[in-house]
């Protein structure tokens, strides 16, 4: 019941997606359910990101009142209802890489969003765990290192570390929104961090196939 509310919610997406205009639409199964990446710029996006929870209401409101018809039908479709219910409340919470979180970072402005959503995504993860460790749900275990895992693949901005004798297109490292990261050159002591607007700025006066160092020296040199 529950993998057939996630394909109703992901083909929802997929629809929106393809009506909105988007090109490269990929659709991936997990063994927590599915998720849809959109690749380049897609128009509509915040329709598409409300496509899934809003069908899955849509299916429990319409079996809802199949139900209210003809009674009997709801000890059958009772387990798919409260599916859907579940699946659309869970999206729209406020946590990225959930349809809410997607939401609130694209209908907001300001730093406070990216930090508000991981945060979001921190807590998920562990009230679920706590949920857990109190009634041994394999599925509560299940959501819970998936939200976790996330957190700290994504959300915990590691160090990203490149070398001299790199060329100046290793320096380009970004999140999955898109932005620039800071990157550190070197090792130990000397490691020496270029900030986005600085990377932004070797890139564009110097060639790509350049040296890390080299571009470095040579800017150093043009300052003094």
């Amino acid at each position: 019941m529950a993998f057939s509310a996630v394909s109703f919610h992901e083909l929802a997406h997929y629809a929106v997606a393809r009506l909105a205009g988007a090109k490269e639409v990929k659709v991936t199964l997990m063994p927590y359910g599915a998720s849809m990446r959109l690749e380049g710029e897609t128009p509509h996006l915040g329709a598409i990101l409300i496509a899934g929870p809003f069908c899955n209401l849509t299916l429990a409101a319409f079996l809802l009142s199949a139900c209210w018809i003809t009674p009997e039908l709801y000890g059958f479709f009772k387990g798919f209802i409260g599916a859907n219910v579940m699946i659309a409340t869970l999206n729209l919470l406020p946590a990225y890489p959930l349809d809410g979180g997607r939401l609130v970072r694209l209908l907001f402005k300001g730093r406070w969003r990216f930090l508000f959503t991981d945060l979001c995504t921190l807590g998920l993860g562990v009230m679920w765990l706590w949920f857990f460790l109190l009634d041994h749900n394999a599925a509560h275990l299940v959501f819970s290192c998936f939200m976790l895992s996330y957190f700290f693949a994504f959300c915990v901005k590691r160090p990203i570390l490149v070398k001299g004798s790199d060329p100046l297109f290793a320096l380009v490292k970004t999140d999955e929104d898109g932005r620039l990261r800071s990157v550190y050159v070197g090792r130990g002591k000397s490691r020496q961090k270029l900030k986005p607007d600085q990377i932004t700025r070797l890139c564009l006066k110097y060639p790509r196939e350049m040296r890390v160092g080299e571009a470095l020296l040579a800017e150093s040199g043009n300052v003094g």
